[in-house]
């Protein structure tokens, strides 16, 4: 599976050069991306369409967004932060992240647990 990410961001006019939308060959909207550089740290923030995910491309749509990251912020490493009861959330530990922190973050209503996850860039 080819993956393509745009160089132009969702909104242009908020969101300054950080929201990614990533394409498949045709045209077609894969997911997001959206990349954050906080000293040498680039933290990430990501969405696969829903409709695409389960079908074994998240390792493929991953890596292409860390590569885009790499090459554009040079970062020394990468951080996301995801929800613990995310199941599809291992595509990350094999990605080469590694746990930093859970924590517990009010959002959507309710309580709910993340893990923050890092890895050398």
């Amino acid at each position: 599976m080819a993956v393509y990410v745009s160089n132009d961001p969702l909104d242009p006019h908020s969101w300054h050069d950080h929201y990614y939308a990533v394409t498949d060959k045709q045209g077609d909207l894969i997911g997001f991306f959206c990349f954050e550089l906080e000293n040498e740290v680039v933290v990430i923030g990501l969405g696969l369409r829903p409709d695409l995910t389960g079908k074994g491309l998240g390792k493929a749509f991953f890596a292409s967004g860390l590569e885009f990251a790499r090459q554009k912020y040079c970062p020394a490493a990468f951080m996301l932060t995801v929800g613990t009861f995310n199941q599809r959330a291992k595509v990350y530990r094999k990605a080469g992240f590694e746990d930093v922190q859970v924590f517990v973050n009010e959002t959507n209503g309710g309580q709910y647990e993340f893990l923050r996850m890092t890895r050398k860039a």
